[in-house]
């Protein structure tokens, strides 16, 4: 069980860290009209890491349920980073790729994800 358990966390990290990376090139990209992007880091492994340890405590733990409830997770935060991005003019970057300097949204993502989840957890 515990096997099963891991592979499973394993699995949805893996396919978390690709729908990430996808999230990132597709929506974060947002230019001032001023003086050209800002730059704001988002914790994003910290993200990942709350919804996993939501998914394995689900009453249904089931691979096809996980994988549905991590699709559905996907989609909502890559909406959370757009609507960030675009209503802070900023173009957001995973926060291990920015040295300094740069502020933290990790929080307002988080809020985003909170305010349009059905009732299952970050």
């Amino acid at each position: 069980m515990i096997a099963r358990d891991e592979a499973r966390t394993v699995g949805l990290g893996a396919w978390i860290g690709t729908v990430l990376v996808g999230a990132f090139f597709a929506g974060a990209f947002v230019a001032t009209e001023d003086e050209g992007p800002r730059i704001g880091r988002v914790r994003l492994e910290a993200l990942a890491m709350e919804h996993i340890e939501t998914a394995v405590r689900e009453d249904d733990p089931s691979a096809e349920s996980t994988a549905e409830r991590t699709r559905a997770w996907a989609v909502r935060l890559e909406s959370a980073l757009q609507r960030v991005a675009e209503e802070r003019g900023v173009v957001l970057l995973p926060a291990q790729a920015v040295a300094a300097g740069a502020p933290d949204y990790t929080g307002e993502v988080r809020r985003r994800l909170h305010e349009t989840a059905p009732g299952d957890g970050p």
